[in-house]
């Protein structure tokens, strides 16, 4: 039996990251949610998620400055995918720049969208 990928959901709106964990767990990922930056930098160590999906405007440590410990300091290789509200060019290009895989505005995306543009993501 071929086991699950596991995804680590990095968001602070709490109807939003339980309608991820329930949507992509019918899609067949093992999913597991960070509320806040420093939460996510402790879950990825014990985690080990195959993909990060992350949110850009979080209390504390915002999703720049995770992605930027994630890649820099945590040495992470897997995709890190964003998922935000924000949608300026400066910001799409800083993600990149810092290494972010993909980058999406939540507003132009749907559900459906999310797990089909994760589905080439899974191991």
């Amino acid at each position: 039996m071929k086991k699950e990928p596991k995804i680590l959901i990095i968001e602070d709106d709490v109807a939003t990251a339980s309608l991820l964990v329930a949507i992509l767990g019918q899609s067949g990922w093992d999913a597991i949610v960070a509320h806040s930056g420093e939460d996510a930098l402790g879950k990825l160590d014990q985690y080990g998620p195959d993909v990060i999906l992350l949110d850009l405007l979080l209390p504390g440590m915002n999703g720049f400055e995770v992605l930027k410990a994630v890649r820099k300091e945590k040495q992470y290789k897997k995709p890190v995918i964003i998922l935000s509200n924000l949608s300026s060019d400066s910001d799409i290009r800083e993600c990149f720049a810092q290494g972010a895989t993909d980058y999406f505005v939540k507003s132009l995306v749907g559900v459906s969208d999310i797990t089909a543009i994760l589905e080439k993501y899974k191991v």
